[in-house]
């Protein structure tokens, strides 16, 4: 007769205990599953900086080598048509708090204390959120600092003065702590090394990280791995340091994205790459088709303004390319939707979504035209006003041109040759710029 003390009922009891237990531990297990999978997911906007479309790869450059970024794109979706404003600052207010930049551009250099960007909307949605790169949003005031616009942490060049060493032997601003590097250190790898390590530790839990970077913005330096970097004088060969700061820009996103992949974070991380502006005046892309295009920065014609967006989230953005019209009014309320943030009047927005052409969503409406208000200092420069959309472009001032076919914008419309799809264009166009002027904070006029 078997006790309990018999082997095979011992064994008997520990199998039936441990069934008890899986079962137990299964609602939970599962529930845990449940919420990961259901977690808000993370974002990184990665802006390079002076870069346009043309410059990659995956938009046609033969002449610079972008190994990382072109996967990217062959990976996720590819936005044909993004438009940022002509120079720097003013991009950067304009995709930051979703308004035209007649709405909250006034000063030079400078993003106004008052403004709420997508940092605040990612922190209303419980984001832990962080700012790494080129700052350059302080201008006179000494209040407009990362932590005043909704980020936790902060790793920036230019963060108290816009003069401040960016390359080689950088000024840092890490939490409100300047750092002076004197010892040969690169500043677009220190700020790469934040953002690295900040995914580290924020893995947990849905972050944002926004990553303005500092390349490949003049002077054009050696780069640690190019010759010449230990010299005294880091302006030499500018032809040979420009495709190398281009490499080191694209390495510098492939760490992001290894990381991700080494911590499994892939899919839950939406990547967003883009540029602030056109090339540098002076930089020649060449192209497959055997065409050269040509660095436009501050020009409001589409060498100024057409940026590459660049969208990645392996399992939920398909592999393509997008025809939609994305505008730096458009990141912010992107941004909301994906957090599951309803935006309120506080944050008076003048883009809308383009989540949807990410999915993949061919009968997603979008845009018919972008408009801009552009001046690099509000306080002294004429306003110039543009609204376009991908063929036209009509100014304020009355110019019309047909831009698809005339690059450079040599050949205005005469009112004569409005016939057609160009009188199409020029109504449909002129009512859009009559309704974007709607809303401003100060008359066109000051």
């Amino acid at each position: 007769m078997e006790t309990w003390n018999t082997p095979k009922l011992k064994l008997q009891a520990i199998n039936m205990k441990h069934i008890l237990i899986a079962l137990l531990l299964a609602p939970l297990s599962a529930l845990h599953a449940a919420d990961a999978s259901s977690q808000k997911p993370n974002i990184i906007v990665i802006m390079a900086d002076d870069l346009s479309h043309r410059n990659l790869g995956c938009y046609g450059a033969v002449n610079f080598e972008t190994p990382h970024l072109d996967k990217l794109a062959a990976g996720g979706m590819r936005f044909d048509h993004c438009y940022s404003m002509p120079l720097c600052t003013p991009s950067r207010v304009a995709l930051m708090t979703g308004q035209h930049n007649g709405r909250n551009f006034s000063r030079a250099s400078t993003l106004e204390a008052d403004q709420r960007t997508f940092g605040d909307v990612s922190k209303d949605a419980g984001y832990t959120t962080c700012v790494v790169g080129k700052w350059k949003l302080t201008g006179k005031s000494k209040e407009s600092t990362p932590e005043r616009f909704g980020f936790d942490e902060h790793c920036v060049t230019e963060g108290l003065r816009n003069d401040s060493p960016r390359y080689k032997n950088p000024d840092i601003l890490r939490n409100g702590k300047v750092e002076k590097h004197m010892g040969g250190e690169y500043g677009p790898d220190i700020v790469c090394d934040h953002a690295v390590d900040f995914i580290e530790r924020r893995k947990d839990k849905p972050f944002l990280l926004y990553y303005p970077m500092v390349l490949v913005h003049a002077p054009l330096s050696p780069v640690p791995s190019s010759p010449g970097y230990e010299a005294a004088d880091q302006r030499t060969d500018e032809k040979a340091n420009y495709p190398d700061m281009v490499r080191r820009m694209d390495a510098n996103v492939g760490r992001i994205i290894a990381k991700l992949d080494a911590l499994g974070l892939r899919e839950r991380t939406l990547v967003l790459f883009t540029g602030d502006n056109g090339s540098k005046n002076g930089v020649e892309m060449k192209l497959k088709d055997g065409t050269v295009y040509p660095g436009g920065k501050g020009k409001t014609s589409d060498t100024g303004v057409h940026v590459p967006l660049i969208v990645n989230q392996p399992g939920r953005v398909p592999a393509g390319v997008s025809d939609a019209l994305v505008g730096f009014t458009d990141f912010l309320p992107t941004i909301a939707e994906i957090t599951g943030v309803k935006l309120t009047t506080d944050i008076a927005c003048d883009g809308q979504s383009f989540l949807a052409h990410c999915r993949g969503n061919k009968d997603a409406t979008g845009r018919e035209w972008i408009y801009q208000w552009f001046a690099n200092n509000p306080q002294v420069d004429e306003v110039v006003e543009v609204v376009f959309d991908r063929e036209f472009r009509l100014y304020g001032d009355g110019r019309f041109f047909h831009w698809s076919a005339d690059l450079h914008e040599t050949m205005p419309f005469e009112t004569a040759q409005l016939v057609g799809p160009a009188k199409a264009a020029h109504t449909k166009l002129l009512t859009a710029l009559q309704s974007s002027r709607a809303g401003f904070q100060r008359p066109l006029s000051e």
